[in-house]
C-alpha cells in the first residue's frame, strides 16, 4: 500500500494481528498479518555521482507518509487459473482494502505465493 498518511509514526499494522480484507469491493473475512514492512515515502532524485541514474531518498516534505508491504495468510482453493479465496481469483494487480479498529487502507496485490 503506497502513500498511507498517518498522524504520527505509529505501527497500526502488526504481525500476528488480524485485518479484515475487502476484495474488489466485496467484504471477505479477517486474515492473519504474517509480515509488515513499513518504509518512508521516497522521492527519486538525480544521483550526484552519476547523472544518468537516479536514487531514492526519503522525502522530508512528507514525514508521515509511508509505504506498507503487508503479507497475509489464508487457505485457498488452487485452480488451474490460480488461487481462489472468497470466490475471487487472487492475482497481481487485484485491488484490496485492509480494515482494522482504527484504519482502512486501500492497495493492490503485488505478489501471490502458494505454500503447501
Amino acid at each position: 500500500m503506497r502513500g498511507i498518511k498517518l498522524s504520527k509514526d505509529s505501527n497500526v499494522l502488526k504481525e500476528g494481528d488480524k485485518s479484515f480484507i475487502t476484495i474488489r469491493n466485496v467484504p471477505y473475512t479477517k486474515l492473519e498479518i504474517v509480515k509488515v514492512v513499513k518504509t518512508y515515502w521516497q522521492t527519486p532524485m538525480p544521483n550526484p555521482k552519476d547523472l544518468t541514474q537516479s536514487i531514492a531518498a526519503t522525502d522530508p516534505t512528507t514525514p508521515y507518509t509511508f509505504n506498507f508491504l503487508v503479507t497475509l495468510k489464508d487457505n485457498a482453493i488452487v485452480t488451474p487459473d490460480g488461487p481462489v479465496i472468497g470466490g475471487n481469483k487472487i492475482k497481481i494487480g487485484l485491488p484490496i482494502e485492509l480494515e482494522g479498529y482504527n484504519y482502512k487502507f486501500g492497495g493492490i496485490v503485488s505478489d501471490v505465493k502458494v505454500i503447501d
